[in-house]
């Protein structure tokens, strides 16, 4: 079945639309399915986003507490502490959870695999030894508060032998019966006892801000005084019976021997006050441990924002770009169609205008007479048909006009036929006329022309 020039016309407006409208809706659906894309992606990130700052804000929440309770000094108050670090552990430990299940429930690739393992690596490593540092500094600085507290009372007692010491050295100073030789003695025992003092005091209030070397040099110089008082003690007790108090020197020997052993004997202030700061040091590097950690997680809690922002940010790149490349797309098609639709039209406007271009050119050579012009056939269509028809028509318009030519003709020569015979019967007519004026004047003449005759020779002969 052959198309016509309105089917092709139809045809090709019902394409053209057809694909416009074809790649309208594949656009609009990839269109869609971006947006679909980028929304599911903001449904997954923003929450996970939103998890991952919840844990970081809890995990920075648990190193400030861990601080307060290194810094807090009254036993009283470390339950309520411990139950806000534990109360914070526990939520930080649910949002990393949740971010695990939320990592998990990403329906695309990248950077899930990522993300899962920093994710995996906070969870086996980061975590486990914050929890166990954090556990740890809680129990230093619990032992390091009893310790404190103990070695205090110890401190106390301690100066309460020295204050003991000092009194039981002044009753002796304050005896008139001593002769010079052991006022001279109790005076050196005065002074080495404030020696001694004067060191483990040194040696409490350096405290942490002395290093172990000087806290040995403070210990050593306390012992060498202490033997200093020994001696001292022992001139004393040599000195004769008739210039000392005995039962007065043997309360300074015992009074000393409970000062000396309050400082230097095991679990006494020295022994006490070193466990207090190593338990102090410990605690120290637990918290600067579980804080390092703190920050290592919260970095890794930054390196999964960072993949989630830059995951969407890169979707939003990618999306933006692809949304640019499809209207550039759907601009350059469309400009295809419209410049394909011009070329056909072009096309079709030419075997449409071009034939009757011919038609008219023909019609006016055929109006000046020219009927044997005729239009060539070249389409299968209304304009061929046209065409066609129209040749037929100037073939029948040169047939009639011929036939109209030859009558004419024809007609013509029967004027002129009929012209000439009447102008022969006018010929015959006068002739007639004449001839039957010529019988009737005939006899006349002849008489005139005898008599004239006659009349001629006689003047010819009287001539003569």
């Amino acid at each position: 079945m052959k198309l016509t020039l309105t089917g092709k016309l139809g045809l090709f407006t019902v394409a053209t639309i057809s694909v416009v409208i074809a790649y309208s809706l594949c656009a609009n659906l990839y269109m869609r399915s971006l947006q679909e894309r980028v929304h599911t992606i903001v449904d997954e990130s923003v929450p996970l986003v939103v998890v991952i700052e919840e844990m970081d804000a809890h995990k920075t929440a648990v190193r400030t507490e861990l601080k307060n309770y290194l810094l807090e000094n009254e036993p009283g108050r470390l339950p309520a502490l411990e139950d806000k670090i534990r109360a914070l552990t526990l939520a930080h430990n649910e949002c990393e959870i949740e971010i695990g299940k939320a990592i998990e429930n990403l329906t695309h690739d990248h950077p899930k695999a990522e993300m899962r393992k920093i994710w995996a690596e906070g969870m086996t490593t980061i975590m486990p030894d914050f929890d166990r540092q954090a556990t740890e500094a809680l129990a230093a600085h619990k032992s390091y508060l009893e310790l404190h507290a103990l070695r205090i009372a110890k401190t106390e007692q301690h100066e309460e032998h020295g204050m003991r010491l000092f009194g039981l050295l002044a009753d002796m100073q304050s005896q008139s019966q001593n002769p010079g030789s052991v006022i001279s003695t109790v005076t050196s025992l005065e002074r080495v006892h404030l020696n001694m003092t004067h060191a483990d005091e040194e040696y409490v209030t350096k405290g942490q801000m002395a290093t172990s070397q000087e806290r040995l040099e403070l210990k050593n110089r306390f012992v060498e005084h202490s033997e200093e008082f020994s001696r001292w003690l022992k001139v004393l007790q040599d000195s004769g019976d008739d210039v000392r108090d005995d039962t007065l020197v043997s309360e300074i020997s015992a009074a000393n021997t409970e000062f000396v052993s309050s400082a230097m004997g095991e679990g006494q202030l020295f022994s006490l006050y070193e466990k207090e700061l190593a338990t102090y040091a410990k605690t120290l590097d637990h918290i600067t441990n579980a804080d390092a950690l703190g920050r290592l997680d919260s970095r890794m809690a930054e390196e999964l924002t960072v993949l989630a922002s830059n995951h969407l940010s890169d979707m939003h790149r990618r999306t933006t770009r692809l949304m640019k490349w499809t209207c550039a797309a759907f601009a350059v098609v469309s400009a295809g169609v419209i410049l394909g639709c011009w070329a056909v039209m072009n096309i079709i406007s030419r075997r449409i205008v071009k034939p009757i271009l011919a038609l008219s050119d023909a019609a006016k050579a055929m109006a000046k007479g020219e009927l044997d012009r005729k239009v060539d056939v070249s389409a299968n269509d209304e304009i061929g048909n046209l065409c066609t028809t129209f040749n037929e028509m100037a073939e029948d318009l040169r047939t009639t006009t011929t036939s109209i030519k030859n009558l004419d003709r024809e007609i013509t020569e029967r004027q002129k036929a009929e012209e000439a015979l009447d102008d022969l019967n006018r010929k015959l007519e006068s002739a007639n006329r004449e001839l039957r004026r010529t019988c009737r004047d005939a006899p006349r003449r002849a008489v005139a022309g005898t008599a004239g005759r006659t009349i001629d020779r006689q003047e010819t002969c009287g001539a003569e």
